[in-house]
């Protein structure tokens, strides 16, 4: 029972011999003492399935629900040279957290330092660039200018073209409908009565014809 101030995380670490958790974020912290560790499956998982889906467990002692391999794992703590997962657990460290030396403090100050370096290096060339007059990339409401009018000339072409074709539409729509008109005149009354006075001269024609011919034949 704790009745004091709670420790903190790292405390415990430094205090523990063997973590047992779940699948947590806490095993992660815990590599950096890599000292043993279990983790309870009850996912119903093999441990070849449960150790490929939750790396964080790949060095640890897998407990099932009978807890049967307590006693081997007991016997690894108070025993190191029986512990069959310690180099496991050094790899997960430092694949997980880097490496021990230098301190991760330490890396991360120099990851920012190196990262400043070099902002400040581009900042130069841009600078020595803007001295020599060398010219800049057109600025962004340029090259967006230049866009949109390219856009109103592809589109005023299209309206052009588009005027074309219905004009052409149109003349060969009224052409069609003269043509129509035509033969429907040829087609109604007049026509009919055209051709009746053409049969009643022709009938008239035949027996004035056949009188003179035979009035040769009497010669």
């Amino acid at each position: 029972m704790i009745t004091a101030a709670r420790p903190g995380i790292y405390t415990c670490f430094n205090q523990a011999d063997l973590l047992v958790s779940d699948v947590s974020s806490v095993v992660s912290d815990y590599l950096t003492s890599e000292k043993p560790y279990a983790v309870a499956n009850t996912s119903g998982l093999s441990e070849e399935d449960f150790r490929s889906t939750f790396p964080t467990v790949r060095a640890a002692t897998i407990l099932t629900p009978q807890a049967k391999e307590t006693a081997a794992l007991l016997a690894a703590v108070r025993d190191p040279s029986g512990d069959a997962h310690a180099a496991a657990r050094a790899e997960l460290k430092a694949h997980l957290l880097g490496p021990s030396d230098p301190p991760s403090l330490t890396r991360f100050n120099q990851a920012a330092l190196d990262l400043c370096a070099e902002a400040d290096a581009r900042n130069e060339r841009a600078a020595a660039r803007a001295a020599t007059g060398f010219p800049a990339q057109r600025a962004t409401g340029e090259r967006a200018g230049a866009e949109a009018s390219t856009d109103d000339s592809l589109d005023s072409s299209a309206d052009d073209t588009a005027d074309d074709t219905a004009e052409a539409t149109t003349e060969a729509e009224a052409e069609a409908s003269e043509a129509t008109e035509i033969v429907e005149v040829s087609t109604g009354p007049e026509a009919v009565e055209a051709e009746e006075r053409t049969a009643d001269a022709s009938e008239a024609a035949d027996p004035a014809s056949e009188e003179a011919g035979s009035e040769q034949v009497g010669r």
